[in-house]
């Protein structure tokens, strides 16, 4: 399985050397499982290949405000995860929401899921918490 998600805000968060979260994404908690040994590609657009991704080690659901029940990935980090696009042969939905929210598109075997991120409001920075940005070698 893997899934492709539009990232505009650099949203990750480093745990240790090339493992990372990426969160707050709104699926349920079945889909995530299913995702668990899949691939995971970020995308600023969906028609831009992936800028970064890799190897979807667990996930946990957030538990608390803001963002409750939302879905959080830890990745390690895979360099050929980059410059990734999604097979045009399967099958993707897109759901668009307010300008509040980010869009996302999955996909996998057998089908699509549409997803979004739950905000696109960015707390303050926390120990450990980078921003990836264009100029960052991993």
């Amino acid at each position: 399985m893997q899934i492709h998600l539009i990232e505009n805000a650099d949203n990750f968060t480093k745990l240790r050397d090339k493992v990372w979260e990426s969160g707050w994404w709104v699926l349920t908690e079945d889909e995530a499982k299913k995702l668990v040994g899949g691939q995971i590609y970020f995308h600023r657009k969906k028609s831009e290949p992936s800028f970064y991704g890799g190897s979807i080690r667990s996930f946990r659901i957030k538990q608390e405000d803001p963002h409750r029940g939302s879905v959080i990935f830890e990745f390690e980090y895979r360099d050929a995860c980059r410059t990734r696009t999604p097979d045009p042969l399967q099958k993707s939905r897109e759901k668009r929401s307010s300008p509040a929210k980010r869009t996302a598109f999955f996909r996998g075997g057998g089908g699509g899921c549409a997803i979004r991120l739950a905000s696109t409001r960015r707390p303050a920075q926390t120990a450990g918490e980078h921003q990836v940005g264009k100029r960052d070698v991993f």
